[in-house]
């Protein structure tokens, strides 16, 4: 296992990919404002997801400052019910084309991280095939700030060159394991 390389995937814009998630918390989000403050959430997230507007890490990050002044636990809570719709399976998402027979043919230790909870992530993969073809799941991955940490776990003994990262985010996915 010394020599064996990992593969590192992040979840949310990688290995799932789809709007939906992002719109399933924009509506929760939505629900506990005024119909004036809903519609710029919802128009300010459209024009982020449709034409790059706004300076936002991603749909999610877009969704929390579109939505000014609402409590972090208003946020919190529309978060793991946008998740619960991804468990159930009532939000449209894919794998990248590909990605399943890659996975199959790479011979590597794959090791998926995301900060998102595991409810929904478990539940996505299995619908998405792609379960026996990852290793590991890390939920709660807390990045960037404990990425480091994580790729030094991963690697153990390992050279740096063994790892490779594929992420959304620069500075959630790539740097740390850049450096």
């Amino acid at each position: 296992h010394v020599h064996q390389p990992i593969l590192l995937l992040d979840f949310d814009g990688t290995v799932c990919l789809g709007d939906d998630p992002v719109w399933a918390y924009a509506d929760a989000v939505a629900e506990s404002l005024d119909r004036i403050s809903a519609a710029t959430l919802r128009a300010g997230l459209t024009a982020f997801l449709e034409r790059g507007v706004g300076e936002y890490l991603d749909g999610y990050s877009a969704v929390q400052q579109l939505s000014v002044g609402v409590d972090a636990a208003v946020l919190a809570a529309a978060y793991a019910q946008s998740r619960e719709h991804l468990a159930a399976g009532g939000l449209e998402v894919w794998a990248p084309a590909g990605l399943a027979d890659f996975l199959d043919r790479a011979c590597t230790d794959v090791v998926l991280a995301t900060n998102a909870p595991r409810r929904g992530v478990v539940e996505a993969l299995d619908r998405l095939g792609l379960t026996a073809r990852i290793g590991r799941v890390v939920t709660d991955a807390g990045k960037p700030e404990k990425m480091p940490a994580l790729v030094d776990s991963l690697l153990g003994t390992r050279a740096p060159h063994l790892l490779a990262s594929v992420g959304d985010i620069w500075r959630n996915d790539l740097d740390a394991p850049h450096r």
